[in-house]
Protein backbone atom coordinates (compact mmCIF):
# COMPACT_ATOMS: atom_id res chain seq x y z
CA UNK A 1 0.00 0.00 0.00
CA UNK A 2 1.50 3.37 -1.02
CA UNK A 3 0.14 6.30 1.08
CA UNK A 4 1.35 9.99 1.89
CA UNK A 5 1.36 10.77 5.14
CA UNK A 6 -0.60 13.57 6.26
CA UNK A 7 2.12 15.97 7.57
CA UNK A 8 2.66 19.75 7.07
CA UNK A 9 6.60 20.97 7.02
CA UNK A 10 7.70 24.18 7.88
CA UNK A 11 10.27 26.28 8.05
CA UNK A 12 13.16 26.07 10.64
CA UNK A 13 12.12 28.19 13.74
CA UNK A 14 8.78 29.11 11.90
CA UNK A 15 6.41 26.41 13.58
CA UNK A 16 3.73 29.15 14.09
CA UNK A 17 0.47 28.67 14.16
CA UNK A 18 -2.09 29.56 11.10
CA UNK A 19 -4.66 31.92 11.14
CA UNK A 20 -5.56 33.33 14.34
CA UNK A 21 -8.82 33.13 16.43
CA UNK A 22 -10.89 30.38 16.77
CA UNK A 23 -12.88 29.25 13.53
CA UNK A 24 -15.97 27.81 12.52
CA UNK A 25 -15.76 24.15 10.74
CA UNK A 26 -15.92 24.20 7.42
CA UNK A 27 -18.90 22.44 5.59
CA UNK A 28 -18.06 18.93 4.99
CA UNK A 29 -16.59 17.56 1.40
CA UNK A 30 -19.58 15.13 1.90
CA UNK A 31 -23.47 14.27 2.71
CA UNK A 32 -23.22 12.99 6.31
CA UNK A 33 -26.35 12.56 8.78
CA UNK A 34 -27.40 15.03 11.47
CA UNK A 35 -27.24 11.69 13.91
CA UNK A 36 -23.25 12.63 13.14
CA UNK A 37 -23.74 15.38 15.61
CA UNK A 38 -26.26 13.57 18.12
CA UNK A 39 -26.23 14.95 21.79
CA UNK A 40 -23.69 13.61 24.44
CA UNK A 41 -23.41 14.19 27.88
CA UNK A 42 -23.48 17.86 29.27
CA UNK A 43 -25.62 18.86 26.89
CA UNK A 44 -23.03 19.61 23.57
CA UNK A 45 -23.52 17.76 20.17
CA UNK A 46 -21.00 15.06 19.65
CA UNK A 47 -19.29 17.42 16.71
CA UNK A 48 -19.53 20.59 18.95
CA UNK A 49 -17.29 18.84 21.69
CA UNK A 50 -14.93 17.12 19.46
CA UNK A 51 -13.98 20.75 17.77
CA UNK A 52 -13.40 22.27 21.48
CA UNK A 53 -11.09 19.44 21.95
CA UNK A 54 -9.21 18.91 18.79
CA UNK A 55 -6.08 20.52 18.56
CA UNK A 56 -2.95 22.10 16.64
CA UNK A 57 0.44 20.15 17.31
CA UNK A 58 3.54 22.13 16.29
CA UNK A 59 6.94 20.07 16.55
CA UNK A 60 10.59 21.17 16.23
CA UNK A 61 12.86 18.67 14.74
CA UNK A 62 16.85 18.68 12.70
CA UNK A 63 15.49 19.17 9.50
CA UNK A 64 12.72 21.87 10.64
CA UNK A 65 8.90 22.33 11.49
CA UNK A 66 6.27 20.37 11.16
CA UNK A 67 2.76 20.14 12.44
CA UNK A 68 -0.47 18.01 12.70
CA UNK A 69 -3.15 17.66 14.83
CA UNK A 70 -4.15 15.69 18.05
CA UNK A 71 -7.16 15.48 20.47
CA UNK A 72 -7.37 15.62 24.22
CA UNK A 73 -8.72 12.25 25.44
CA UNK A 74 -8.13 13.10 29.19
CA UNK A 75 -7.17 15.96 31.66
CA UNK A 76 -3.49 15.23 30.90
CA UNK A 77 -3.31 13.84 27.63
CA UNK A 78 -3.10 14.43 23.82
CA UNK A 79 -3.24 11.68 21.06
CA UNK A 80 -1.90 11.82 17.79
CA UNK A 81 0.23 10.30 15.58
CA UNK A 82 3.21 8.79 15.97
CA UNK A 83 5.07 10.38 12.79
CA UNK A 84 3.93 13.52 14.19
CA UNK A 85 5.90 13.94 16.93
CA UNK A 86 9.31 11.57 16.04
CA UNK A 87 12.25 12.94 16.70
CA UNK A 88 10.75 16.05 18.24
CA UNK A 89 13.50 18.33 20.13
CA UNK A 90 10.59 20.61 20.76
CA UNK A 91 6.42 20.04 21.06
CA UNK A 92 3.71 22.94 21.33
CA UNK A 93 0.41 22.09 21.73
CA UNK A 94 -2.35 24.80 21.23
CA UNK A 95 -6.16 24.48 21.24
CA UNK A 96 -8.49 25.83 18.30
CA UNK A 97 -8.39 29.50 19.59
CA UNK A 98 -4.45 29.30 19.79
CA UNK A 99 -4.25 28.84 24.00
CA UNK A 100 -0.81 27.45 24.51
CA UNK A 101 -1.23 23.77 26.59
CA UNK A 102 1.43 22.85 28.73
CA UNK A 103 3.56 19.96 27.22
CA UNK A 104 5.41 17.65 29.97
CA UNK A 105 6.70 14.94 27.87
CA UNK A 106 5.84 12.53 25.05
CA UNK A 107 5.55 8.91 23.91
CA UNK A 108 5.39 6.98 21.14
CA UNK A 109 4.38 3.23 19.81
CA UNK A 110 6.56 0.66 18.89
CA UNK A 111 3.92 -0.77 17.08
CA UNK A 112 1.10 1.65 16.14
CA UNK A 113 1.34 4.90 14.38
CA UNK A 114 0.14 6.46 17.98
CA UNK A 115 1.85 9.04 20.04
CA UNK A 116 0.53 9.94 23.47
CA UNK A 117 1.45 13.76 24.52
CA UNK A 118 1.22 14.46 28.20
CA UNK A 119 0.05 17.93 29.23
CA UNK A 120 -0.76 19.92 32.48
CA UNK A 121 -4.19 19.50 33.54
CA UNK A 122 -6.47 21.11 31.52
CA UNK A 123 -10.14 21.71 31.66
CA UNK A 124 -10.96 20.91 27.88
CA UNK A 125 -13.88 18.33 27.70
CA UNK A 126 -11.99 15.44 26.39
CA UNK A 127 -12.99 12.52 23.89
CA UNK A 128 -14.07 9.10 24.17
CA UNK A 129 -12.53 6.10 22.15
CA UNK A 130 -15.57 4.35 20.42
CA UNK A 131 -16.17 1.11 22.93
CA UNK A 132 -15.23 -1.19 19.02
CA UNK A 133 -14.72 -0.33 15.85
CA UNK A 134 -16.97 1.72 13.21
CA UNK A 135 -19.16 -0.82 11.03
CA UNK A 136 -18.52 -0.35 6.98
CA UNK A 137 -21.10 2.64 5.57
CA UNK A 138 -20.51 4.41 9.43
CA UNK A 139 -20.61 8.30 8.80
CA UNK A 140 -18.38 10.03 10.13
CA UNK A 141 -16.82 13.09 10.26
CA UNK A 142 -12.89 14.31 10.35
CA UNK A 143 -11.02 17.09 12.34
CA UNK A 144 -7.79 18.93 11.97
CA UNK A 145 -5.99 21.49 11.16
CA UNK A 146 -5.01 20.86 7.36
CA UNK A 147 -2.74 22.41 5.48
CA UNK A 148 -1.35 24.42 9.08
CA UNK A 149 -4.82 26.37 8.55
CA UNK A 150 -7.80 26.56 11.05
CA UNK A 151 -9.47 23.71 12.44
CA UNK A 152 -12.29 22.22 9.69
CA UNK A 153 -14.30 19.18 9.53
CA UNK A 154 -14.76 16.74 6.79
CA UNK A 155 -17.47 14.27 6.61
CA UNK A 156 -17.68 10.67 4.47
CA UNK A 157 -18.13 7.49 5.41
CA UNK A 158 -15.57 4.24 6.86
CA UNK A 159 -15.49 2.11 3.68
CA UNK A 160 -13.59 -0.84 4.83
CA UNK A 161 -11.00 -2.14 6.71
CA UNK A 162 -7.30 -2.93 4.83
CA UNK A 163 -4.30 -4.17 6.43
CA UNK A 164 -1.42 -1.27 6.08
CA UNK A 165 2.12 -3.69 5.84
CA UNK A 166 3.54 -0.35 6.47
CA UNK A 167 2.67 -0.08 10.13
CA UNK A 168 1.05 -3.19 10.93
CA UNK A 169 0.95 -6.68 9.31
CA UNK A 170 -2.28 -7.53 11.92
CA UNK A 171 -4.08 -4.64 13.08
CA UNK A 172 -6.33 -3.45 9.86
CA UNK A 173 -6.92 0.03 9.21
CA UNK A 174 -9.98 2.10 8.70
CA UNK A 175 -9.81 3.00 4.73
CA UNK A 176 -12.27 6.43 4.65
CA UNK A 177 -13.92 7.92 2.01
CA UNK A 178 -12.79 11.41 2.85
CA UNK A 179 -10.66 14.35 1.11
CA UNK A 180 -7.78 14.73 3.76
CA UNK A 181 -4.84 17.08 3.42
CA UNK A 182 -1.52 17.70 5.15
CA UNK A 183 -1.98 18.61 8.73
CA UNK A 184 -4.41 16.01 9.16
CA UNK A 185 -2.55 13.40 10.84
CA UNK A 186 -3.37 12.85 14.09
CA UNK A 187 -6.86 14.47 14.24
CA UNK A 188 -9.85 12.50 15.10
CA UNK A 189 -12.17 10.55 13.35
CA UNK A 190 -15.22 10.99 15.06
CA UNK A 191 -18.35 8.69 14.60
CA UNK A 192 -22.30 9.56 15.12
CA UNK A 193 -22.01 9.32 18.79
CA UNK A 194 -19.34 12.11 19.24
CA UNK A 195 -16.59 9.19 19.99
CA UNK A 196 -13.29 8.59 17.88
CA UNK A 197 -13.75 5.91 15.78
CA UNK A 198 -10.03 6.31 14.86
CA UNK A 199 -6.71 8.52 14.37
CA UNK A 200 -5.94 10.10 10.60
CA UNK A 201 -2.63 8.95 9.49
CA UNK A 202 -2.50 9.15 5.93
CA UNK A 203 -3.76 9.28 2.47
CA UNK A 204 -3.39 6.80 -0.52
CA UNK A 205 -2.02 7.75 -3.31
CA UNK A 206 -3.79 5.99 -5.51
CA UNK A 207 -6.74 6.42 -3.99
CA UNK A 208 -7.64 9.58 -2.58
CA UNK A 209 -8.88 7.76 0.46
CA UNK A 210 -8.23 8.93 3.68
CA UNK A 211 -6.82 5.97 6.73
CA UNK A 212 -6.72 5.85 10.31
CA UNK A 213 -5.89 3.99 12.88
CA UNK A 214 -8.85 2.22 14.19
CA UNK A 215 -10.12 2.98 17.52
CA UNK A 216 -9.17 -0.29 19.43
CA UNK A 217 -5.99 -0.49 17.37
CA UNK A 218 -5.17 3.00 19.37
CA UNK A 219 -6.98 1.58 23.25
CA UNK A 220 -4.49 -1.48 22.68
CA UNK A 221 -0.91 0.40 22.05
CA UNK A 222 -2.19 2.86 24.93
CA UNK A 223 -2.45 -0.08 27.00
CA UNK A 224 0.64 -1.81 25.84
CA UNK A 225 3.09 -0.01 27.79
CA UNK A 226 6.26 -2.31 26.98
CA UNK A 227 5.22 -1.14 23.43
CA UNK A 228 5.77 2.49 24.46
CA UNK A 229 9.08 4.68 25.04
CA UNK A 230 9.75 8.31 25.30
CA UNK A 231 9.99 10.34 22.30
CA UNK A 232 13.55 10.58 21.61
CA UNK A 233 15.05 14.08 19.93
CA UNK A 234 16.97 14.27 16.93
CA UNK A 235 20.53 15.27 16.77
Amino acid sequence: MRWAPLLVLLLAGSCVAGPGGGTDAAPASKPVPAGVSSTVPGGMTGLELALGATVRVLVETCEGGRMGSGFVVDDHTVLTNRHVVEGAQEIRVETRDGTPLEVESADESDYVDLGIIHIAPTSIVPLSLAGGDAARGTAVRVLGYPLNGPLTTTGGLVAEYVVDDSISAVDPVIRLNVDLNPGNSGGPVIDPGGRVAGIAYASERSTGYGLAVAASTVEAARRDLNGLHPVEACS
